[in-house]
């Protein structure tokens, strides 16, 4: 209604075929009751359709109900599009003038006012066709920015991000609205896409010379690789519910939804030898959400805190337990471990998450940065381990799969079998010597124990028909990239698919705990 009341040309009036009246003929469009002659530049479309179906002194009612609907309509988008300044003003994007409110009003005045004199300045020296021509061309932008932000909130894994309807046929929707509207913008000339451009340059340049320096806001994204904040942030700075001063020999760390959280913690007080261990129950919430806004622990972290008290008594140990509210969770993970200056992390392995396409996963950053041994556990609900696998890949990880082992397999007085896989294609490897080496680790391991050399060219699969046997599997874990994910990988294929349990355990002393060494003094950290 607005856009033809304002003159615009048929062809370029937005959604003008959808405008209609009912009239004893039936359901007749604007472009049918009218000749299009009479159409074209006319400044009362309505009140013309009106004046030749109905009565005059209805036409003049539909003229004065567009009149206000176009005022009404440019006012809700004056004030809407303030808001974008003021919303970017309170995350520090822009100049903090942008976010104050009036005393008066509790309105942000002045971002409404430069809105106002920004729309006042373009409609009186611009094209006004051609501007309502670019709003189309910004709107089909913003939709395929939403496809592609579907697929980034999907793919980062992000603990909040719980969406009550979720789009069917994922990814492929989602690429091919993104497609579409690339299509679009190129049908509408170079004139949208120019504007585009010509748009988020200026907007990249703020951003990188001004507001990059001032907001320490990030999103799913920013997150993600290289962390070099992490050597000089002040510790949860961004968290709350505690205030971690203890020391703890094992952290476990709980994402929620784990199979067996109890589990997860016995075996991390077995790691312990049942001294003091930490369990940190992380809850994530989006940047745009105040981590003061969480003022009550979960119901499931609630049951899991009586569980623990009951654990404490049974096995005489002693056992912190802390929520954590955190907008980053990987990073909350690392600075609790550095906190409590803990020797081994573990964490539940929760696979590849359904619905997905990319290979990114919290544990590859993980085992970049952390500076203390990782175990991540895969539960297959065996509660007694008397059985174990224990896997030698010829790895740096070799001497800390032997250690974990024997001190588990004293802890729950097992029996062990121990395995060196050779794979076929290693024509040159001597399988006596091999023998030989395996038995002198054999032998020094204060556990029962039996040693195997096996040639296969598929490790994993081999691995997987043995587990049958066994109720825990320990191996040694890989670093996480993306050649790792885009191909077949050894431990992720053994713990997706082993009829036992599985631990990867990999040490993971990083360039940046060193740095966090020198930096804090404390040679424990």
């Amino acid at each position: 209604g607005p856009h033809l009341l304002a003159g615009f040309p048929l062809n370029e009036a937005p959604f003008s075929k959808r405008l209609c009246w009912r009239s004893e003929e039936g359901r007749v469009g604007l472009a049918l009751a009218l000749p299009q002659n009479e159409i074209a530049g006319v400044n009362t479309p309505l009140y013309d359709l009106a004046l030749k179906t109905i009565h005059p002194t209805f036409a003049k009612i539909i003229a004065v109900i567009a009149v206000l609907t176009m005022i009404n309509t440019s006012n809700t988008g004056l004030l809407a599009g303030s808001r974008f300044p003021f919303a970017m003003s309170r995350d520090r994007l822009l100049p903090d003038i942008f976010g104050r409110l009036s005393s008066r009003y509790l309105t942000p005045v002045f971002s409404i006012l430069v809105s106002g004199l920004f729309v006042a300045l373009v409609l009186l020296g611009l094209d006004v066709a051609k501007i309502a021509k670019l709003a189309s061309a910004f709107m089909i932008a913003i939709y395929m920015m939403e496809n592609i932000c579907v697929i980034v909130l999907r793919e980062s894994r992000a603990q909040w991000y719980k969406p009550k309807y979720k789009s069917p046929l994922y990814p492929w929707i989602q690429v091919l609205g993104s497609l579409l509207c690339l299509l679009l913008l190129y049908a509408m000339g170079t004139l949208a896409i120019v504007a585009l451009v010509t748009t988020a340059i200026p907007s990249l340049i703020l951003y990188f010379i001004y507001s990059r320096k001032r907001t320490d806001r990030k999103g799913v994204i920013g997150i993600k690789g290289k962390r070099s904040d992490l050597v000089s942030a002040p510790i949860f700075h961004h968290s709350n519910f505690y205030d971690i001063k203890r020391r703890a020999n094992v952290v476990v760390a709980l994402f929620g939804k784990e199979k067996s959280a109890d589990t997860l913690i016995e075996v991390g007080l077995a790691m312990a030898d049942y001294t003091e261990i930490e369990v940190a129950a992380l809850i994530e919430v989006p940047e745009q959400t105040s981590l003061d806004d969480v003022i009550e622990e979960p119901g499931e972290f609630k049951s899991l805190q009586r569980r623990l008290e009951v654990i404490k008594v049974e096995k005489n140990t002693h056992i912190s337990f802390d929520s954590v509210v955190t907008h980053d969770l990987p990073r909350s993970v690392f600075e609790i471990s550095q906190c409590v200056s803990c020797r081994w992390l573990m964490i539940e392995w929760r696979g590849r998450s359904r619905g997905t396409f990319t290979f990114h996963q919290p544990v590859g950053w993980l085992k970049s940065h952390l500076n203390c041994k990782l175990a991540v556990f895969k539960d297959a609900g065996i509660r007694y381990f008397r059985k174990f696998l224990v896997v030698l890949q010829g790895d740096g990880n070799d001497d800390l799969v032997i250690e974990s082992a024997e001190h588990l397999s004293q802890v729950y007085q097992a029996e062990m079998k121990i395995v060196k896989i050779i794979c076929d294609n290693e024509s040159k490897c001597d399988e006596a010597a091999e023998f030989e080496k395996l038995k002198l680790v054999s032998d020094k391991i204060n556990a029962s124990s039996k040693i195997e050399i096996v040639q296969n060219q598929d490790p994993a699969n081999y691995l997987i028909k043995e587990s049958v046997q066994f109720d825990l599997m320990i191996l040694g874990g890989k670093e996480h990239g993306f050649w790792y994910y885009l191909f077949a990988h050894f431990e992720e294929r053994v713990m997706a698919k082993a009829a036992c349990s599985v631990m990867a355990v990999s040490s993971t002393i990083s360039l940046q705990g060193n740095e966090l060494k020198q930096l804090s003094g404390d040679p424990h950290i």
